[in-house]
């Protein structure tokens, strides 16, 4: 999958579900631009953790969503359509 244009098409995957404790297992984020840096994460509090989380729960249940629905009205008998949710949002960064 492309990461700026392939998302929404049959043979993409659904992202991959995060995991229900993201917001009290970590007390750092790494901003946009650092992943590949040699330091890439900045203290957070968990009040900061738990609020991310949850905005990145509900965009990518949002973003199944939406491709489920574009999947269910665009491929119809497609026998390459994906469904699985295996995408990880973080390799695509």
């Amino acid at each position: 999958v492309s990461k700026e244009t392939d998302f929404f098409t049959c043979e993409a995957p659904l992202l991959a579900i995060p995991p229900s404790d993201l917001g009290s297992n970590y007390d750092y984020a790494i901003p946009p631009g650092k992943k590949h840096t040699n330091d890439p994460k900045v203290s957070i509090s968990s009040t900061v953790a738990k609020r991310e989380a949850f905005a990145i729960c509900a965009l990518v249940a949002r973003m199944n969503e939406a491709a489920e629905f574009f999947k269910d009205m665009h491929c119809g008998d497609n026998k390459n359509t994906r469904r699985d949710k295996s995408l990880n949002l973080w390799d695509t960064f």
